[in-house]
């Protein structure tokens, strides 16, 4: 099977996401991968296409259900977790991921934006903090421009956003990269071009 091909089961598996009113159930989606199974193990070329792009269809919808979840399952009630900061500047706005929740490792950990506070302590990213959190689904509306915060906020898989209640260092370290950072920053700092340098 050529890697084009492949390429275009991809394409026709994943496009129906773009028309679907609603995401189909588990067992909508059992039934449809045991059906791909079996249309694979006919001996005909275009019946193994079909199968491969059902698989990837089926595939698609799972991931697409994986990144609702956050927004279905975490959003109302308080919320404690254990957060990795992944970037922060330095201020109010906090960019992590939520790693473990009422005590349980979420994997894969749901990012999510904290915004309007301070943290009690220096923040950089590396460290992991114990919070209360509130937290909602992000929701875009179309600026003039045809900007979608809510599409670029899945696509930067950060789909949460809110603020935290209580907050206390687990792991005050910060990590490899952002030391080095940090380090780079001061050197540079003489420079008249040093923001444009750190981008």
């Amino acid at each position: 099977m050529k890697i084009t091909t492949v390429g275009v089961c991809i394409i026709c598996g994943i496009f129906p996401l773009l028309i679907l009113p609603q995401l189909p159930g588990t067992l909508t989606l059992a039934f449809l991968t045991l059906f791909a199974c079996v249309l694979a193990f006919i001996p005909v070329k275009t019946v193994r296409y079909i199968a491969l792009t059902l698989l990837f269809f089926v595939w698609g919808i799972l991931s697409a259900k994986q990144i609702l979840w956050a927004g279905e399952t975490l959003t109302g009630a308080t919320q404690d977790a254990i957060v990795e900061i992944t970037a922060t500047d330095g201020m109010t706005t906090h960019y992590g991921q939520i790693t473990h929740l009422q005590g349980r490792r979420i994997f894969p950990a749901p990012g999510l934006v904290l915004y309007g506070e301070y943290l009690p302590q220096a923040v950089c990213a590396g460290q992991q903090w114990s919070m209360k959190l509130k937290v909602r689904a992000v929701h875009g509306q179309l600026n003039d421009g045809g900007f979608d915060s809510q599409r670029y906020a899945i696509a930067q898989h950060q789909p949460l956003t809110g603020r935290f209640l209580q907050a206390s260092v687990i792991e005050p370290n910060c990590s490899l990269r952002a030391q080095y950072l940090a380090s780079l920053q001061t050197t540079l700092q003489p420079y008249p071009w040093n923001a444009v340098i750190l981008v």
